[in-house]
């Protein structure tokens, strides 16, 4: 016998294409699949991340109706975000003045509530228990 007919011979099917081929196809097929579902799993995560940034920003333009208001309060914010009040009384004024500020500083009110009443650890979790 000679050492070439000790060899494994690939068998050829009728598409023509060889065991190992086929085998390799399908592996490129569940690679690229599974790619695809990574690539979508990270774009989905993103725009979720994104949203959830964006939603935490305040309003900084347009228009946004307040309850107590007797008349329009205009807010106009320079480059710097810093913004001046127009109002034609001073009890619109003081009210659209804490919106405003609830807007800019919630999270910061938020924390320092919290911070106040001894309860950070529903904020930041277990770790904060003893502060």
């Amino acid at each position: 016998m000679s050492p070439a007919s000790h060899r494994r011979s690939e068998y050829t099917t009728d598409s023509g294409r060889t065991r190992t081929g086929r085998l390799l196809l399908v592996l490129r097929r569940v690679l690229l699949g599974a790619l695809a579902a990574a690539v979508a799993l990270a774009v989905v995560v993103t725009a979720v991340l994104v949203w959830s940034v964006n939603r935490a920003f305040p309003q900084t333009d347009g228009t946004v109706a307040v309850d107590g208001l007797a008349a329009d309060v205009t807010v106009q914010r320079d480059g710097h975000g810093i913004p001046t009040l127009t109002a034609t009384s001073t009890d619109d004024l003081f009210r659209a003045q804490g919106y405003v500020h609830a807007q800019d500083r919630f999270w910061e009110m938020d924390f320092r509530r919290h911070m106040t009443a001894g309860r950070l650890s529903e904020l930041f979790g277990e770790s904060q228990v003893p502060t």
